[in-house]
């Protein structure tokens, strides 16, 4: 089955990510800058798993499911009112995940970001390449939407076996290996902020490696507003529950010690 699309024939057996674009960035920017092939397909293959997506320019919602949404607009609040046709698509069940409203533009009124919350988009600003690495490290402009991409959970990703360094996939924890206070028990931080993001019961055992990485882009974000001594707790904690949901034991941590 496949439809066309911006002059291209779109194949609809793979996962799609659907852009909604009313920005004066052009689509052909837009592709190239998140890395697509001349056929708007975008691929990604990192020691977890590989998989190829296709992305469509939609300016009504699509009949059929897409896996992400990427709305472009300037900073102009009107814009946003363009957005109204998508309100059913983005309530019903099954609507996407993976929701980012890219501002071209630096900053951005406030507006922006209180209509990112209600309907629980990311606000990621279309900045040059040169500033897509922040001062903390963190990925911004382009590179954060292809990392926000690169963490979903794709049906019809492939699977790889093996692979470390789970950790290296939250953005702002260290290389090196990290500190741990609690020989590998329940994971405690200051606060409660960690059952907040209702994460407690995922990180101490209580969920299954499919909640685990379905959960990986909001950990991400949580793990961003942590100092950096609860940062890499957090990284380790994350990385162990992935280790025993695919069947490792705490313990063949310890014998590592």
């Amino acid at each position: 089955v496949s439809t066309q699309s911006t002059g291209r024939m779109v194949t609809l057996d793979i996962d799609r990510i659907a852009v909604c674009n009313v920005s004066s960035i052009s689509n052909d920017d837009l592709t190239t800058a998140l890395g697509c092939d001349a056929d708007n397909r975008l691929s990604f293959d990192n020691k977890y798993f590989s998989v190829t997506t296709q992305v469509i320019f939609a300016p009504d919602p699509p009949a059929d499911r897409a896996e992400a949404i990427l709305f472009a607009v300037n900073d102009d609040m009107g814009d946003l009112a363009k957005f109204a046709p998508w309100t059913d698509y983005l309530e019903r069940d099954g609507s996407p995940e993976v929701r980012i409203l890219l501002v071209n533009s630096a900053a951005a009124p406030s507006g922006f970001l209180e209509w990112c919350i209600e309907r629980e988009f990311e606000l990621v600003h279309y900045i040059s390449e040169d500033e897509e690495r922040g001062l903390l490290g963190y990925s911004e402009g382009m590179g954060r939407v292809r990392e926000a991409l690169e963490c979903h959970m794709w049906p019809n990703r492939s699977m790889k076996e093996g692979g470390d360094g789970l950790s290296s996939l939250l953005a702002g924890t260290v290389d090196t290996k990290p500190e741990t206070t609690d020989g590998g028990g329940p994971l405690v931080l200051e606060g409660d902020g960690l059952a907040e993001e209702g994460f407690e019961e995922l990180l101490n055992g209580r969920g299954d490696f499919n909640e685990l990485f379905g959960s990986l882009l909001k950990m991400r974000e949580a793990a961003n507003g942590m100092p950096e001594s609860e940062r890499r707790q957090f990284a380790e904690k994350v990385a162990m529950s992935f280790y025993t949901a695919m069947g490792g034991s705490s313990e063949d941590e310890g014998e590592e010690r």
